[in-house]
């Protein structure tokens, strides 16, 4: 005789009773209760005792479910709330040992039996664990002939107790990886609407095979065609093309995307210029990194592209302006030094107001070189600025800069070492330009330094690179700042260099090495001095056949 539906006698519990077999659940019952219920009908039947009782409890210790065999609806029903506590069938299992208990009237702990329930005289009872939980108890009660429950017993429970902790286990771990699963796609969901809804084009793509797991709309719009989860990165590179702002062609290979698909390493930013299908070229910053999950091999990675179009437009109208400023501006200081030039002759005799005219001229020599400079690197960012290539000497360049430098206010009596052996091979370079990357530094040198200035050459001859150091032992530049000294306008923030020029004279160094194929950089510690360094390649003869422009 089953019950078909649970007992609900108070709020939060359910009791699940069968007088035989096992109780009916009915179709909406979870795989778990139908283990549950179960498991107290089997120890009854293996150890043929009259009564068997599974209470699961939760993290509090208080008793959720009942479930038995044994019982009757009305029997169950008159029961009411289970234990709290209290006697024997309250503690239950104490320290997690098994419960034996011969007479449960005897015993000293026995609070009595429950209202309704059936007569109980020996009682068995396990303890139920589930991660480390007490999470339920088995026992039984009234074993064949009155007898007491045995060892062999204990263990035939044990192993029936154990059905009880798989489903225990199971449903936890399920109910742990359902919530997981719900996490994940929630998660999913957010990402894509971000992926959606951003401004920057993101691709996705699987390290292995190369397929686009992921990719936003932007991505399709810089490249040209319509991207979607499940087509390929070669689909793009059989129809596009990218190009190097100076117009040369870019292998797919060296690009972020592909170099961090072959290597696992992060890439970029690059800039790119990414013609599309329909001829329109649009210029990008791409980046790409290692995604640690996901793809074929456990991997993918995420490049994003930027349409930096609006930000070139600006920078084109700017560079234009300051064009059109620094050489307007030109004219009027030629005049207003000139006749500068023309007033302190006149007053020569007047100690005091050709001093002051000296410093009107030192003025406008000063604002000369700011308007030459700003006018210079306009040039140079517009790829104007043409280089006068030749074969020259370091060792003739460094000397004609340390005597420019002797001239010059900073540089009168003051001591500047040269170390350049003449046995270092020319460089093919344009030694005007080479030579105001030498005057900068030198004269930077001398302004931010009491003692000497050293100026050292020397031949790399791993990377067949001439490298030139201009060394000083003066004030250093303040910590966090040499990597951002070589910007257009940056300024030093604190410590004497503060606010010193206008920010362009090691951008246009900078730009001068690169134009070379150098690179440019400084070594520097505060109060101990700063060394500048630069390299430049080499010369080499021509073989026969090649030409200077290959």
């Amino acid at each position: 005789m089953t019950t078909p539906n649970p007992i609900a006698t108070e709020a939060g519990f359910v009791l699940y009773a069968s007088a035989d077999g096992k109780p009916e659940l009915g179709p909406d019952a979870t795989e778990r209760e139908r283990v549950l219920s179960s498991v107290p009908h089997l120890a009854r039947k293996l150890t043929g005792s009259d009564f068997a009782a599974l209470t699961v409890m939760n993290r509090r210790g208080r008793i959720e479910q009942m479930f038995t065999s044994g019982m009757t609806q009305e029997q169950a029903e008159e029961i009411g709330a289970p234990p709290r506590g209290h006697g024997i069938l309250g503690f239950m299992i104490p320290n997690n040992e098994p419960l034996l208990v011969s007479s449960v009237s005897d015993h000293p702990q026995s609070t009595g039996i429950p209202r309704g329930h059936p007569p109980m005289a020996a009682v068995l009872g396990v303890a139920v664990e589930d991660d480390g939980h007490h999470a339920a108890n088995l026992y039984l009660a009234n074993r064949p002939g009155g007898s007491e429950f045995t060892k062999a017993d204990i263990e035939v429970v044990e192993i029936v107790a154990n059905l009880a902790a798989t489903a225990l286990e199971n449903a936890r771990l399920y109910r742990q990886e359902e919530a997981l699963r719900v996490k994940a796609d929630e998660s999913s969901s957010w990402l894509k609407a971000v992926i959606r809804q951003a401004a920057v084009g993101i691709l996705v793509v699987d390290s292995a095979t190369g397929e686009i797991l992921l990719c936003s709309p932007e991505a399709s719009r810089i490249i040209g065609i319509p991207l979607s989860p499940g087509s390929f990165l070669d689909d793009y590179e059989r129809v596009g093309r990218c190009f190097r702002p100076d117009g040369t062609h870019v292998d797919p290979e060296v690009l972020p995307l592909r170099v961090t698909k072959r290597t696992g390493l992060s890439a970029g930013p690059m800039e790119v210029i990414c013609q599309r299908p329909d001829g329109r070229r649009i210029p990008t910053l791409i980046s790409a990194a290692p995604v640690p999950a996901g793809g074929a091999r456990g991997g993918a990675v995420i490049a994003i592209i930027q349409d930096v179009t609006r930000l070139k437009e600006l920078d084109q109208v700017k560079n234009e302006f300051l064009s059109m400023i620094t050489h307007d501006l030109r004219g009027p200081l030629a005049t207003i030094k000139g006749l500068a030039a023309e007033v302190a002759t006149a007053l020569a005799d007047d100690a005091e107001l050709l001093s002051d005219m000296e410093a009107i001229d030192e003025e406008i020599d000063q604002t000369i070189d700011l308007v030459s400079n700003l006018l210079d690197m306009s040039r140079i960012e517009a790829g104007s600025y043409p280089l006068d290539m030749e074969v020259a000497h370091m060792v003739d360049m460094v000397h004609d800069a340390q005597a420019r430098a002797s001239r010059s206010r900073p540089g009168m009596g003051r001591i500047i070492v040269t170390d350049v052996p003449t046995g270092i091979p020319p460089a093919f370079c344009d030694p005007a330009q080479m030579g105001r990357v030498l005057d900068n530094l030198i004269s930077n040198a001398l302004k931010y330094s009491e003692a000497d200035v050293h100026v050292t050459s020397s031949l790399d001859t791993e990377t067949g690179d001439i490298r030139t150091e201009v060394s000083d032992s003066g004030i250093g530049i303040p910590e966090g700042d040499t990597r951002s000294v070589f910007d257009k306008f940056f300024r030093v923030t604190g410590g004497p260099r503060a606010g010193r020029g206008a920010g362009l004279g090691l951008a246009i160094c900078k730009a001068i090495v690169e134009a070379h194929g150098g690179e440019i950089s400084v070594i520097s510690e505060p109060g101990k001095g700063s060394t500048f360094w630069f390299t430049i390649p080499a010369y080499t003869e021509l073989k026969e056949g090649e030409n200077e422009h290959n």
